[in-house]
């Protein structure tokens, strides 16, 4: 598997030459800020205070959080776990994983790149894992599912 950390860049520095030597591999990612971690807590109140002032609708369909990894069908959880999935580690192959044993077989990543495609091939090579990043892969991915 791959585990991802946040943190100071000393810190971030002094863990990667304890892993390497450990035999691990570090690749610092290139993101504008320390993302789904503590560092983030400010934030993580920022949003709490803009959320404050929006009105959530009654959701239609469960949807899994990256907080505790589990389904959620009431609207009132959703600025908290809003709030909280800012500075919390994402849960991302508990949910997958969770996704495939409810059933779901096709996954599309929207958005530029292929790096989440790529976690979904790693977790499980059964499921069909998409991606759209722009009109050709709109098309490639339409004509893959009028497949399936």
């Amino acid at each position: 598997g791959q585990v991802v950390i946040a943190g100071e860049k000393e810190a971030l520095a002094k863990a990667s030459e304890l892993l390497t030597e450990k035999g691990g591999r570090c690749i610092p990612l290139p993101v504008s800020a320390p993302f789904h971690s503590s560092l983030l807590k400010k934030a993580a109140e920022n949003l709490g205070k803009e959320l404050s002032t929006v009105n959530i609708k009654d959701m239609e369909v469960p949807v899994l959080t990256n907080v505790h990894g589990n389904y959620i069908n009431d609207k009132s959880e959703i600025k908290d776990l809003l709030v909280k999935q800012a500075m919390s580690p994402v849960l991302w192959e508990n949910i997958i994983n969770k996704m495939i044993e409810d059933g779901v077989e096709i996954f599309i990543e929207l958005g530029p790149g292929k790096t989440l495609t790529g976690f979904m091939k790693k977790i499980n090579r059964k499921v069909t894992a998409l991606n759209v990043q722009d009109m050709k892969s709109l098309n490639n991915t339409l004509e893959k599912l009028k497949e399936l």
